[in-house]
């Protein structure tokens, strides 16, 4: 009976937390279909984003997202500062944060600089991208499969068993070291974490301004933080109950751990 009271407690506290943020984006969604934009006293422009740029034999394919407050259509294309034909999918009109596939026949030289430009509509707005080398875009493989795996068990797997081999070592030595050791390790999760931290920043500068990324960045470390911190007290309760579920629960926070070190930097 306690234990459902408590459940029921929980469910009403994450409902608590959770309206909020859902209410808020009913608002959002509502205000954005009002056609405010034209409140602000700025003349809104169309803002295309040239995203996911592949080379092909005798084509160059890249995805174009409107990521303005208006409508924006596909003009003109040019490589190289040249005029060239091209093909939209679906079309070339974009409504706002919709995305056209982009296919351009061109003969490209493998090693040279490409420059892909878009004149868009109505505003005649010039948007463009550059490749440093162009190359071969590689597709998905088996073989590139079984490369990516041997590199996951080179820096992932083998690290862990080489370092089980310590155990020995670290049963014999004295707290003193033992501290030593666990401050360094620390130290050393800090400053990957500042380091993922400072890089997704770098990152998010980067993308368009209706992203948000600033926005994004805050929200994953906080949805990070409450999710460690909901498994914490999890893993404490489950210790408390029982006993033998002490070494599967300090698997599992290892497991996450090695997970979240690994995919963050990425």
């Amino acid at each position: 009976m306690l234990e459902e009271s408590k459940r029921k407690g929980n469910i009403r506290t994450l409902a608590g937390v959770l309206l909020p943020i859902a209410l808020l984006g009913v608002v959002i969604a509502i205000s954005g279909s009002l056609g405010l934009a034209g409140l602000t006293g700025q003349f809104s422009t169309e803002e295309i984003s040239i995203e996911r740029m592949t080379l092909e034999r005798n084509a160059i394919v890249f995805d174009v997202r409107n990521v303005g407050p208006v409508d924006a259509s596909i003009e003109t294309v040019f490589v190289n500062d040249a005029i060239w034909t091209f093909q939209a999918q679906p079309g070339p009109r974009l409504a706002r944060f919709a995305t056209s596939k982009v296919i351009v026949p061109y003969q490209w030289v493998e090693g040279e600089p490409l420059t892909i430009a878009i004149l868009t509509g109505p505003s005649n707005l010039r948007f463009s991208k550059t490749i440093e080398i162009a190359t071969l875009t590689p597709q998905p493989s088996l073989s590139g499969l079984v490369d990516l795996a041997k590199i996951g068990t080179i820096v992932g797997i083998i690290p862990v068993f080489l370092g089980l081999l310590w155990f020995p070592f670290l049963r014999r030595i004295g707290s003193r070291w033992m501290n030593y050791l666990l401050g360094f390790t620390v130290g050393l999760l800090v400053f990957l974490g500042v380091e993922s931290i400072a890089e997704a920043i770098g990152t998010a500068g980067n993308l368009p301004k209706a992203f948000g990324g600033f926005g994004l960045v805050a929200t994953g470390l906080a949805g990070t933080f409450l999710v460690l911190a909901i498994i914490n007290n999890r893993a404490i309760g489950m210790r408390k109950e029982k006993d033998r579920t002490l070494l599967f629960t300090i698997a599992y926070l290892v497991s996450l751990g090695i997970g979240l070190h690994k995919s963050l930097p990425a």
